[in-house]
């Protein structure tokens, strides 16, 4: 990543600003940590219903190899009918069964080292997104799933509880679209969205190495 200025002094105030956002990112990720562990080394396989009106869901992994958790308001389950709930763990159980969470944190790190890597973390959080919608299409249906998507994103307004890979925050006007699209006849979201999940972590990991390596020649200048 390259300064505005190429003055040593304009150098140091950039690695400056990337090294606080860089600690600011991380440290609310560390915060964030030791609840979610305990909660899925207590509750791991369950689905825990917390009092809130407004209407969330999200997956809480933060043990990769160890059964997940599902967090789930009083206010989603007062706003979708029975299908629709079902539409809304199944998407969320597809976050769990394939470590979405991995792709997530990878792009956080990511994102923290080289802001400029923040487009390419919206677009592995959309593509995640993506990937569960289709699974919960197709366990209860493309319009379940796409009404459940939208029923809860109209009530999720003032949420305590959003955290990445929760249900209904990210891009819903378009995951709701694709929902309502017909599907191609040869086609494999999933499958396609695991291999540009991929494709993007792997990527995103080695320009943030790339941008790392330029700070500390910048540093010995």
């Amino acid at each position: 990543m390259k300064c505005p200025c190429g003055s040593v002094s304009s150098q140091r105030v950039c690695i400056a600003a990337i090294a606080v956002r860089a600690v600011r990112i991380l440290d609310a990720y560390r915060r964030g940590v030791g609840p979610a562990v305990r909660l899925q080394l207590e509750r791991g396989g369950q689905v825990v219903t917390v009092a809130d009106p407004a209407s969330f869901a999200y997956a809480c992994r933060a043990l990769p190899f160890r059964a997940g958790v599902i967090i789930v308001s009083d206010g989603l389950q007062r706003t979708l009918d029975p299908d629709q709930r079902a539409a809304v763990l199944v998407h969320e159980q597809s976050h769990l069964a394939h470590q979405h969470g991995v792709y997530e944190l990878v792009a956080l790190l990511a994102t923290a080292i080289n802001p400029l890597l923040r487009p390419l973390q919206r677009e592995i959080s959309f593509s995640l997104e993506r990937w569960a919608d289709e699974d919960a299409a197709g366990a209860q249906g493309r319009e379940t799933a796409a009404s459940a998507l939208a029923a809860s994103a109209l009530h999720s307004t003032g949420a305590s509880h959003q955290p990445a890979l929760a249900h209904a925050t990210t891009s819903v006007p378009a995951r709701v679209q694709a929902l309502l699209d017909d599907p191609r006849p040869t086609t494999r979201i999933p499958t396609v969205a695991a291999a540009t999940n991929a494709v993007v972590a792997v990527t995103a990991a080695l320009l943030a190495a790339h941008s790392t390596e330029l700070i500390f020649e910048a540093l010995r200048r």
